[in-house]
């Protein structure tokens, strides 16, 4: 992306090499962490997160707009944690948007719940993000919570069984190598990577490759129940490539799905089609297993997924 901060003005920043002690918040003398920045900042503010890796990753304030310097250039790191990983991305029903922000190497597994739950029905957007090298678990419910422990994953807008009417919008963005730990989960049958009760999801021009799960190849994109008439999935333009298992299907259900569904003009490589346009070819991508999802110039899906020019 050749424009810093999505073209945005930040009033505030952060960097890995920052310090809430005697930083400033400025880009010259910025803080160190989220909390430090969403404490300082009112609602609707734009925060800029400058490129590098950080290794304290937080619950960001609810209300603000994050947005990294560069696409790819900002990646929170769990690598070095031990701790049970559990962060909300948004909550108390406040939105949160995220631009060019990154996720990796994150180990949700032993965790009750998603990874990053989603409990806002003002909804969250992400645009030019990146998820890879994550584990999470099958299930968000609770074996006493009432609720289907096969609901769950690694964005969890049904994070909590009573809320309703969560929003999720997601905008050239990439997930990679998602491993769903299906084995420890709390009694599903299927993992999602996004999980549906109630919620408006719509995925526009992103790329999602090797969804992973124990002990089967059996993870679907979407989990959650089938007679649902109030969740509505919309997906256009994304390249779907699980080249080393599969075939991975759309819905962790048989019966019939009562979505509102909007599939279409998707490249379903490995995984089973749903969108009257969707088809079944190999994307193509330059090297994939370091990081580079560009396209060749041979790769059927020209014009599709992520677009790393802006």
């Amino acid at each position: 992306m050749s424009v810093l901060f999505d073209g945005l003005t930040p009033v505030v920043f952060i960097s890995p090499s920052g310090d809430d002690d005697i930083g400033t918040g400025t880009y010259e003398n910025p803080w160190l962490t989220m909390d430090k920045a969403g404490s300082n900042t009112g609602s609707g503010d734009i925060i800029g997160v400058k490129n590098g890796t950080y290794y304290t990753i937080e619950e960001p304030t609810p209300d603000r707009v994050w947005v990294g310097e560069s696409f790819g250039g900002v990646f929170f790191d769990d690598q070095l944690s031990t701790n049970t990983f559990y962060r909300r991305l948004t909550y108390n029903n406040l939105p949160n948007r995220y631009i060019n922000i990154g996720w990796r190497n994150i180990d949700g597994s032993k965790g009750r719940q998603s990874v990053f739950p989603i409990e806002s029905i003002n909804g969250v957007y992400f645009k030019n993000c990146i998820f890879r090298y994550i584990t999470t678990k099958g299930g968000v419910g609770l074996p006493t919570s009432g609720a289907s422990a096969s609901r769950g994953g690694l964005l969890g807008a049904f994070s909590d069984w009573q809320k309703n009417d969560i929003k999720c919008t997601m905008i050239n963005c990439i997930f990679d190598d998602i491993y769903i730990d299906k084995a420890n989960a709390w009694g599903s049958i299927f993992g999602g990577l996004y999980s549906v009760y109630n919620t408006k999801y719509k995925i526009i021009n992103c790329i999602i490759r090797l969804i992973r799960d124990t002990p089967s190849p059996s993870t679907c994109v979407f989990s959650g129940e089938a007679s649902n008439t109030n969740a509505y999935i919309t997906i256009r333009n994304t390249i779907f490539s699980n080249e080393q298992s599969g075939p991975i299907r759309y819905f962790n259900h048989t019966g019939v799905i009562d979505y509102n569904l909007d599939i279409d003009n998707n490249c379903m490589y490995n995984f089973t089609l749903t969108g009257p346009n969707d088809f079944d070819q190999n994307p193509k991508f330059i090297d994939p297993d370091n990081g580079d999802f560009r396209l060749q110039t041979t790769s059927p899906c020209l014009g599709m997924g992520v677009n790393f020019d802006g």
